[in-house]
């Protein structure tokens, strides 16, 4: 399992541009859910930043293009 988790760290990390990381982050982003589960009830906190890859893939097709962000999340679970 952890093999798994550092293969896709690092191909996460290999896709973003490295050369161009900015240490401050596009976004910061707050969380609250109250989660109904079949066996518990649960709070949901989180805190996330965001960095925009400010690059755009297949730019001339018609009808989509590709984007992307990194994101790096905490969340604390309460019940």
């Amino acid at each position: 399992m952890e093999k798994e988790i550092l293969l896709g760290v690092a191909l996460a990390m290999s896709i973003s541009p490295a050369a161009a990381f900015d240490p401050i982050p596009d976004g910061v982003f707050f969380g609250f859910a109250h989660v109904l589960g079949n066996k518990a009830e649960l709070d949901d906190y989180r805190v996330s930043l965001r960095w925009d890859w400010n690059q755009i893939w297949f730019e001339g097709s018609d009808s989509w293009h590709l984007q992307g962000y990194s994101d790096f999340a905490i969340n604390f679970l309460d019940q």
